[in-house]
């Protein structure tokens, strides 16, 4: 999964490629109407 990436890649220092999935979870979110600022 997308998170487990994210953690993985938050672990071992790869911030920058974290945030990129982060900010993909994030669209994903509000496409299926799931986000939080809806």
């Amino acid at each position: 999964a997308l998170e487990e990436e994210m953690r993985i890649a938050a672990e071992e220092l790869r911030f920058e490629y974290a945030a990129r999935i982060r900010d993909e979870i994030r669209e994903i979110k509000e496409q299926f109407g799931t986000g939080a600022r809806r």
